[in-house]
């Protein structure tokens, strides 16, 4: 059918009521919009054009002070194309690491496809960590499975020609104060200031996962499993498995949650940053958490004091021993004593155990701001490490050391910060996420340093969910 003068715009099925899984190829011209983002956040449910939104951002971290940048996001029916890029330049205000890299930035994108799995990049330069991440996942009923090569520095070895021999983490190695992820540990029987140390080893290494969820009878649980292989390029070769089990038992009116974890690991060359920890997850884990990257990374008080920094769970998670060095006395090849520390290693087993106390709690009026769930805990585990040392004839030998059986129990809560928009009419903080915090008490423990006791007061603010 003939027309007058020039087309402008073709856009098929203007309704939408014919089904479509893209509709963004319905539009001739203008496939995309962009919007300023005035904190609604994005649209997922509109399946019109490709949909941006770009606004400033001001943040702040205790390592590198305010930031000051912008943010961009972009996706379709939220799961095609999605990404997110985020800049900011270190004002160097409030900021109490003076070699902090000007230019700090985040970048994902995510695009999940037709029966294909999703396929994601990654890429982090923040509070001088540089990481990439090239992964793929996918889902098939409750099957879940999926690989990733990853690869990380710290931006140090990256900025200025330092040539540091290796840091081997199973080594008490003196290291400069003056260096906010390598604190003083001059006694292994007290406190650790902070148990989050990177190293400067340029690592690159293969990871898969399989994980298989399961249902019925009122009971739920999950089943995973982890592997890392290191690449022939890195410079770092540790590689680990990895088991975990979470299992959710209905007790009664309330919950009881179980997490179990079995790790071995190995290689040349291992970095603090992976290996596993004794109270928590370890600093290349921890990294992806948000509020750890802005306020664990560095200790808040410059203090021993074990609750001043934000810790994330993971690991074999054993609440009690946040903050200390778990040492213990044991025999090198040549018979003589010597003391470790085992708050992090190479081979660990662990259980952890939650009982949700809140169905007790319902008579309690409910605010919009703040979910509180209390509930009762306890942890037990076991972790080792290697120890090169001479025997009599002089000769190196490596044996694997554990440490003592360890345990803790005590009471805790889950808080959720929430509903923002209710703070402002105009719903200008709607797409604002919550903030999920733990602060557990853990008032016994099995195993204390000096001038401590069984049962005191002890305080963990933790971020993530181990179960």
């Amino acid at each position: 059918m003939p027309v007058d003068g020039k087309v402008k715009q073709v856009w098929l099925d203007r309704s939408g009521r014919l089904a479509d899984i893209n509709r963004v190829n319905n539009v001739w011209k203008k496939r995309s919009e962009w919007r300023l983002d005035l904190g609604n956040g994005a649209n997922t449910n509109y399946l019109g054009v490709y949909q941006g939104l770009v606004r400033p951002a001001v943040r702040y971290n205790v390592a590198s002070g305010v930031l000051l940048g912008a943010v961009a996001s972009g996706q379709y029916a939220g799961r095609k194309k999605e990404f997110n890029l985020g800049l900011w330049y270190t004002s160097g205000w409030q900021a109490r690491n003076s070699h902090a890299p000007k230019l700090q930035y985040q970048a994902e994108f995510k695009h999940q496809t037709r029966g294909g799995g999703t396929y994601y990049y990654q890429s982090l330069l923040y509070n001088e960590i540089n990481t990439h991440e090239l992964g793929w996942f996918n889902r098939i009923g409750k099957t879940e499975y999926g690989l990733n090569g990853k690869s990380m520095q710290r931006y140090h070895r990256l900025q200025y020609n330092i040539d540091q021999p290796f840091y081997n983490p199973w080594i008490n190695s003196q290291v400069s104060g003056r260096d906010p992820y390598f604190p003083q540990r001059d006694q292994l029987d007290g406190f650790l200031s902070t148990a989050n140390q990177w190293s400067y080893v340029a690592q690159a290494q293969l990871n898969l996962y399989v994980k298989q969820a399961y249902s019925g009878w009122g009971k739920s649980g999950s089943v995973r499993f982890d592997m890392r292989m290191p690449s022939p390029w890195s410079n770092s070769q540790y590689g680990f498995v990895q088991l975990e089990w979470k299992h959710f038992q209905p007790v009664g009116k309330t919950l009881l949650r179980l997490r179990s974890l079995a790790y071995f690991g190995g290689g040349n060359n291992p970095t603090p940053e992976s290996v596993l920890y004794l109270a928590s997850a370890n600093p290349e884990d921890a990294f992806q958490q948000d509020l750890y990257r802005d306020f664990g990374m560095y200790n808040l008080n410059n203090s021993s004091t074990q609750w001043n920094t934000i810790q994330v769970n993971g690991g074999l998670n054993l609440r009690g021993f946040n903050g200390y060095s778990a040492p213990k006395t044991v025999k090198q090849a040549n018979g003589n004593d010597t003391t470790l520390a085992f708050f992090r290693g190479n081979q660990g087993l662990g259980i952890n155990a939650a009982l949700d106390l809140t169905p007790y709690f319902r008579w309690i009026p409910k605010v919009k701001l703040l979910g509180i769930n209390p509930y009762l805990f306890g942890d037990a585990g076991i972790i080792g490490q290697p120890l090169n040392s001479l025997n009599t004839n002089r000769e190196m030998v490596t044996s694997q050391v554990y440490s003592r059986l360890l345990a803790d129990a005590g009471f805790g809560a889950s808080v959720n910060l929430r509903n923002w928009s209710t703070i402002t009419k105009n719903k200008a903080l709607r797409a604002a996420k919550p903030i999920n915090l733990r602060v557990d008490f853990p008032i016994w423990v099995n195993a204390v340093q000096n001038d401590d006791s069984f049962v005191q007061f002890r305080m963990r603010v933790s971020v993530g969910t181990d179960f």
